[in-house]
């Protein structure tokens, strides 16, 4: 027997409310990992300085442990878009920062040759620059839902300049110096300041303009009678998210029964 609307809107909900149970669960830890590597880190580096033995095994000790911690904090960003339409985005983002960990823990730890370590950086350098990359375009992605024209022109302009700035790196890791000239070294350098003040200006656009009902949001209104402590939740995270509230319950509602 197939499905009636009713019990695949239930299920629909049921599965919502468990991806983002599981989402909630996997950012608190992940804070509290960045909270646990970072004290570590701290903890470490007094006793070592108490001490006074400070040397090679010492550094490399609190080195990783900052590194899980800088791990920690990317895949906060990377999970921003967790829940949403592109949220495969931030996963590839968990990719890269995964590979680019443990390319670090090998140099770190690796006893490599000259040409090893050659290559190894190479690797390094090419993984955190798609880790950096991806993790911010994560966070922009946030700007993804907002219909306001201004804010969603600037934040696919911002997005194509995090990969173009990404881009012209990576070919000078691989290609070396010599790839790049006078006018390759202006340009990257002019995009780069572009993609640093639209990471900025955008989202404050974003955060002073609210978004304003479309045409669609008017065309039909349901009463619904919700708790004062839900509508108080509801108000509270529209105003974070520089919406209105209609806005907002549209899209939670679109999020959660989906379209056709």
């Amino acid at each position: 027997m197939s499905d009636t609307p009713t019990s695949s809107l239930v299920k629909r909900t049921a599965f919502s409310r468990e991806s983002r149970r599981r989402i909630r669960s996997l950012r608190q830890a992940t804070v509290l990992a960045i909270i646990v590597s970072l004290s570590a880190a701290a903890v470490v580096g007094i006793v070592t300085l108490a001490a006074g033995t400070y040397g090679d095994l010492q550094t490399k000790i609190m080195m990783t442990i900052l590194v899980v911690g800088c791990y920690g904090i990317v895949l906060l960003c990377d999970l921003a878009v967790a829940g949403r339409r592109l949220q495969w985005v931030g996963f590839a983002g968990i990719v890269f920062a995964t590979a680019c960990m443990i390319v670090c823990f090998i140099l770190l730890w690796g006893e490599l040759g000259r040409s090893d370590l050659l290559l190894v950086g190479k690797m390094f350098s090419a993984t955190f620059i798609f880790t950096v990359g991806l993790a911010h375009i994560n966070l922009l992605l946030l700007l993804a839902t907002r219909t306001r024209l201004l804010v969603r022109v600037g934040m696919w302009v911002t997005i194509g300049l995090v990969v173009v700035v990404g881009v012209m790196f990576l070919i000078l890791v691989l290609g070396g110096s010599g790839v790049a000239g006078d006018l390759y070294g202006r340009f990257l350098g002019g995009a780069a300041i572009l993609d640093a003040l639209g990471s900025i200006v955008v989202p404050v656009i974003g955060a002073i303009f609210p978004d304003e009902p479309g045409p669609e949001a008017l065309t039909a209104a349901v009463p619904v009678e919700l708790p004062a402590e839900l509508v108080a939740r509801v108000e509270e995270r529209a105003t974070a998210g520089g919406m209105s509230t209609r806005t907002y319950v549209a899209q939670a509602l679109e999020d959660l029964v989906g379209r056709d």
